[in-house]
């Protein structure tokens, strides 16, 4: 018996969809039992998973852990899970683990760490682990060593296409839970549908997680399963949170066209640089779909903190007013993110930056 965890993500535990779980429930379903657990939806989730445990027999936890508020709640839970359950062995995964794979395993209640794009790698530790075979050869996993107590990392293993990938098992939670409020609509859930990105901005954690590649699922299957999720819960939005929804003109322009009659909000995350290289027709496509709003990173007022952030190749600060006055025609809110006080000036660089949003929102 296996327990997958998510720990809360939000001082408000917002309830968030655990996908990163989900697609690590999609694999196992029919290879062993397993259950769900999201801290976001429990007051006191040490209890509850403490309970779970005793009453099921689980002997693997498995956890995703992003850096903030998630690593907050998981290094005491997971160390009072272990005192209290030594026999049951203690897996993280995440963007956190990936990075720092040392210090979980130093940690002394964290047994093993999937690396990267875990899924197909979690799905073959479960069965080595519940079958007594020796896991340490899999690509993508961090061990002690048994000898010397040394940390270890295998290589990265490769990112499985999403297109690949089986559908979420939606009934192993209870998704009414998770429909809420948005800008997009009043009935949002929000979907996975590719990995990765293609580029290589050097404050970005994504970069060492895929380092360049982007694999997506295909217009075709975005596109059923938005259909099925507004079909099945009754939603009118949905937020992509991929890395990067909009590398590829011609699935966006196909995935929009195919759901031009559901009559939905939707919402993703782009470059500026991409979007300002699309067709005419493609925005009338995305906007004549529903798209109401692109998180967009502008990050800074500077073309040479663009430059330093491994972005001045393709992005300016010129192309950032560019996309968003062509937004604005086409009635599409761009979502800009920032990054202040960059070096070699901090001070001023949140002064000229703020100036620039300043700009930005005139």
């Amino acid at each position: 018996m296996l327990v997958l965890y998510n720990p809360q993500s939000s001082a408000g535990r917002k309830p968030i969809l655990p996908m990163s779980l989900l697609a690590l429930g999609a694999l196992l379903e029919g290879e062993c039992d397993y259950v769900i657990v999201d801290g976001n939806l429990h007051l006191d989730p040490l209890e509850v998973l403490d309970r779970t445990i005793r009453e099921t027999g689980a002997t693997l936890l498995g956890v995703t852990v992003m850096p903030g508020p998630q690593l907050t709640q998981a290094t005491p839970l997971c160390r009072q899970l272990k005192a209290m359950h030594p026999q049951v062995t203690i897996i993280w995964g995440g963007y956190f683990p990936t990075q720092h794979y040392e210090a979980c395993l130093h940690s002394g209640y964290v047994d093993y760490v999937v690396r990267g794009h875990g899924e197909v790698v979690f799905k073959q530790l479960v069965a080595a682990l519940l079958s007594g075979d020796d896991p340490t050869g899999l690509p993508g996993l961090a061990y002690r060593d048994q000898q010397t107590g040394a940390s270890k990392s295998n290589a990265l293993a490769p990112i499985p296409s999403p297109d690949t990938l089986p559908d979420f098992p939606y009934d192993r939670i209870d998704l009414g839970r998770y429909v809420r409020k948005t800008f997009m609509g009043d009935r949002t859930l929000p979907h996975h549908s590719s990995y990765g990105c293609p580029f290589f901005c050097n404050f970005c954690a994504v970069v060492n997680m895929v380092n360049g590649r982007w694999l997506a699922q295909s217009a075709e299957r975005t596109a059923q399963v938005t259909r099925g999720l507004v079909e099945r819960w009754n939603i009118n939005a949905v937020e992509f949170y991929d890395n990067n929804f909009f590398v590829n003109e011609a699935r966006t322009a196909e995935f929009a066209e195919r759901i031009m009659d559901l009559g939905i909000g939707w919402w993703g995350e782009a470059r500026v640089d991409t979007l300002l290289k699309y067709s005419e027709r493609t925005w009338e496509l995305m906007r004549d779909s529903g798209l109401r709003m692109v998180f967009l990173g502008a990050e800074t007022g500077s073309d040479a903190t663009l430059k330093r952030m491994n972005k001045g190749g393709t992005s300016s600060v010129g192309k950032t007013l560019d996309l968003v006055r062509k937004m604005a025609d086409y009635g599409v809110v761009p979502e800009l993110s920032f990054v202040l006080g960059n070096p070699p000036d901090p001070a001023a660089d949140v002064r000229d930056t703020i100036a620039f949003i300043r700009k930005v929102k005139q």
